[in-house]
């Protein structure tokens, strides 16, 4: 995940900000730029999948989030114990 937000960040989508009361955390902020490509890019793509998942029965959305879960779990344990978030 570092690696992500370090790439778009050298892209200048968001800048990262240290924290005040601990340097170890950093707050992620979009630039102009960031809010450009999310407005362009992420919002549609976002839109297309709530309209490819209403497209879906109730027990197919269920099964299918069914399934993710129980891979996300297998990758996981593979990954050797390291929490994954979807």
């Amino acid at each position: 995940m570092n690696n992500v937000i370090n790439v778009f960040a050298s892209q200048g989508l968001f800048r990262l900000e240290g924290s005040k009361h601990d340097k170890r955390v950093k707050r992620i902020h979009l630039t102009d730029e960031g809010d450009l490509y999310c407005h362009e890019v992420v919002t549609p793509v976002r839109g297309a999948e709530l309209q490819a998942m209403a497209a879906l029965e109730p027990d197919e959305r269920r099964a299918m989030i069914a399934y993710v879960d129980k891979f996300m779990n297998a990758l996981e344990r593979r990954m050797g114990g390291q929490h994954v978030s979807p």
